[in-house]
């Protein structure tokens, strides 16, 4: 889900707003578009590499949990991302669901790679 959007936010950088290689509303393209104007297409390829990868070591992983949140802060570490909660939204809270950890991971905080820097 979440290498999902990365991708199509990649297709919308490197093609632009209008391309017919993703399936978004019109209502959300405006919005895909503004997002995936804050990135490069090699920063979306990382972070949509991120994604695979811990979805592969999830699947056999004794924690799980400790796998996501080493994901989460890989992308949140990445120049090219300013806020992680903001871009991942629920789509963190589905994984987790599905994982078995708490509904709390993803709700808030976040902040990104930008947030603690002065």
């Amino acid at each position: 889900m979440l290498a999902d959007r990365f991708r199509d936010l990649m297709i919308v950088c490197a093609c632009g707003a209008e391309t017919d290689l993703v399936e978004v509303s019109a209502e959300h393209r405006a919005e895909t578009a503004e997002l995936a104007a804050r990135f490069d297409a090699a920063g979306l390829t990382h972070l949509i590499a991120v994604c695979d990868s811990a979805g592969r070591s999830v699947r056999t992983a004794s924690s799980p949990r400790a796998v996501l949140d080493a994901a989460l802060v890989r992308m949140a570490m990445s120049e090219k991302l300013a806020d992680v909660a903001a871009l991942v939204g629920g789509h963190v809270r589905a994984v987790a669901t599905r994982v078995g950890a708490p509904a709390a991971i993803g709700a808030g905080g976040g902040g990104g790679a930008a947030a603690g820097k002065k």
